[in-house]
């Protein structure tokens, strides 16, 4: 397959078992890249609606579904093919693949690093709280290595920022099976030519949300 995101337009065998995150930045943006636009910020209408126009056609070819819990429903075999983020594998593996089921029947794919939106979940301390140490604290309790790396695997399956964690001690451990190392994300997958979903424009933002408020009304215009 040349376009490795055309699966979701060639999924006819899957009708049904295929989802999109629930997510207008995602979802657009799986869409723009497909066509090989990394302007995953763009605020051109033409693109954003084509975009739209391209997702609205999953909903003829697999009956296109949209959630967020791919990382529940892949491991249990109610979703065959499923966008995702890279931590779903590793959550799913750890806590919802049915016992007997080989590691073997998850996989994760990935774009090249120049083709792929990198993003992270942020903590914040508000310039008001009223304990700045103890929201310090917090955090840094948060980020320390055995902290994190516990609530990493033990807890939710998705990576913390960490240093220490690295894809083929993991699979040593025996934490990740082999096929999923490819989920855990290392230094090398950042950087300058690393995409990222940015803040768009007050207009920006009305045209991707209308554009997806559209995509989920299916057939409508």
């Amino acid at each position: 397959m040349k376009q490795p995101w055309d699966i979701f337009w060639e999924s006819q065998a899957y009708n049904g078992k295929v989802a999109l995150l629930s997510e207008n930045r995602e979802t657009i943006g799986m869409a723009l890249l497909r066509k090989g636009i990394t302007d995953i910020n763009t605020e051109d209408p033409t693109l954003v609606n084509q975009a739209v126009s391209d997702l609205k056609e999953l909903y003829g070819i697999c009956n296109i579904k949209v959630d967020d819990l791919q990382y529940q429903t892949v491991p249990e075999g109610s979703s065959w093919l499923h966008q995702a983020w890279s931590g779903d594998m590793i959550a799913g593996y750890i806590y919802y693949l049915p016992k007997g089921t080989p590691a073997s029947a998850l996989a994760f794919w990935k774009a090249p690093k120049d083709k792929r939106p990198i993003q992270n979940d942020c903590f914040a301390i508000c310039s008001t709280t009223k304990k700045p140490v103890l929201s310090h604290l917090f955090l840094n309790y948060l980020l320390d290595n055995g902290v994190a790396y516990q609530n990493f695997v033990d807890f939710n399956g998705y990576q913390p920022p960490l240093n220490e964690i690295d894809p083929s001690a993991l699979v040593k451990k025996g934490v990740v099976p082999e096929n999923l190392a490819n989920s855990v994300l290392t230094n090398d997958d950042l950087g300058p030519d690393s995409l990222q979903y940015g803040t768009l424009t007050s207009k920006g933002q009305q045209l991707w949300e209308d554009g997806y408020s559209n995509f989920l009304a299916g057939g409508g215009s």
